[in-house]
């Protein structure tokens, strides 16, 4: 297995991690995985900091997401974007994270999703 194909399994546990009810009511969880400096552009075109998240996401209702199509390569040696597409109560979205090595870890520095269509 290729070292761009090893980090991109890596990558996509790391991101699936973010996406279990274990991470996102853990505030030490999303600290230890998330960039000091991360941002995110939601599907509502809001942007979202590291510390909003911390104060968001743990008090939130979890709800189910299923995520497929994951595509991902190196931008830089430190740097890996990561695309995929992501269904969450029938609302269908695309989605991107760069994810940065520093201090021997991967954390994600951005995150952006962009809605695709609603299911009925």
């Amino acid at each position: 297995m290729s070292q761009s194909n090893k980090t991109l399994k890596l990558i996509i546990d790391l991101e699936l991690k973010l996406q279990s009810s274990e991470v996102r009511k853990s505030i030490n969880a999303l600290d230890e995985l998330l960039h000091d400096k991360f941002s995110e552009i939601g599907s509502c075109a809001l942007i979202y900091s590291k510390q909003d998240i911390l104060k968001r996401l743990p008090h939130s209702e979890f709800v189910e997401m299923k995520s497929s199509s994951f595509l991902g390569e190196y931008i830089t040696e430190s740097v890996f974007i990561l695309k995929y597409d992501l269904e969450r109560e029938n609302v269908k979205s695309k989605r991107t994270s760069l994810w940065k090595f520093e201090k021997n870890k991967w954390e994600l520095y951005f995150h952006q999703s962009t809605l695709l269509s609603v299911s009925k």
